[in-house]
């Protein structure tokens, strides 16, 4: 069962959703594309197995092992049938992925596969990401060959097989890029949402790299589009205080 029901979930949950999430593409962009996040997520729920199923595949597991034990922990304290989990153990600058996967596991079942699945599925989400960010700045032949590294890669393979926070954090920087084009192509209160809240999401999981995504952001917008700049600073300068806001709120 510690295998079974993850790679059911696998193919009846997140095979479709990795299908829903070309949406907005167009025809033939969705036909190049599907193929390449299905095979890269066909990938990464075999090596996730391998590792479940060969404990000695672990090679590179030691932060991960004890992520997956506390989330088991958690995950049970909060079915009511498992005992606390001591503040000690997860309550430190990092601890909200350790709570995420808790919350992953019970309701997807406290089996450690589940959690290196969803990493799998995040990790196809960042290709489909790439390729996004590469069809808005260049062209689709350069997205498609971005998105197949992101895919691919044996390294991006391995750290998004693995239940470790980097896939997620890869997620949320490629969320803020993509939202932060848009953003200099044209204001919008989804766009701005789009960059600011991935940053209140990583400050839980790595708090250290909201500061990095904070400075990157400011710099990309000013850095923008040269024309219609007067017009556009009232824009940056509410961009600017709802960056401040957000750093000073957690720092």
């Amino acid at each position: 069962m510690e295998v079974v029901v993850p790679l059911l979930l696998a193919f009846v949950v997140y095979v479709p959703l990795v299908l829903l999430s070309t949406r907005g593409l167009t025809r033939d962009q969705q036909r190049l594309i599907r193929p390449i996040l299905l095979g890269a997520f066909a990938v990464r729920v075999v090596v996730s197995t391998i590792f479940a199923i060969v404990p000695e595949t672990r090679v590179f597991h030691e932060d991960a092992e004890g992520t997956e034990f506390w989330a088991i922990r958690i995950a049970g304290y909060w079915l009511g049938d498992g005992v606390h989990v001591p503040d000690w153990a997860i309550q430190d600058r990092n601890y909200g992925l350790t709570y995420l996967f808790g919350g992953l596991l019970v309701i997807t079942g406290r089996f450690p596969l589940n959690i290196t699945i969803f990493n799998s599925f995040i990790g196809t989400m960042n290709a489909l990401l790439i390729y996004r960010i590469g069809l808005r700045l260049f062209a689709e032949p350069i997205a498609r060959r971005a998105a197949l590294f992101m895919a691919f890669f044996p390294s991006m393979i391995i750290w998004s097989t693995i239940a470790l926070k980097d896939p997620l954090m890869s997620f949320f920087i490629c969320i803020t890029v993509l939202s932060a084009i848009s953003l200099r192509e044209r204001f919008s209160m989804l766009a701005l949402a789009g960059c600011l809240l991935p940053m209140l999401a990583v400050y839980p999981i790595r708090f250290y790299l909201v500061y990095f995504m904070a400075a990157s952001l400011a710099g990309t917008i000013a850095l923008g589009r040269k024309d219609n700049l007067a017009a556009g600073a009232s824009k940056q300068l509410l961009l600017f205080a709802g960056i401040a806001v957000l750093v000073m709120a957690f720092g």
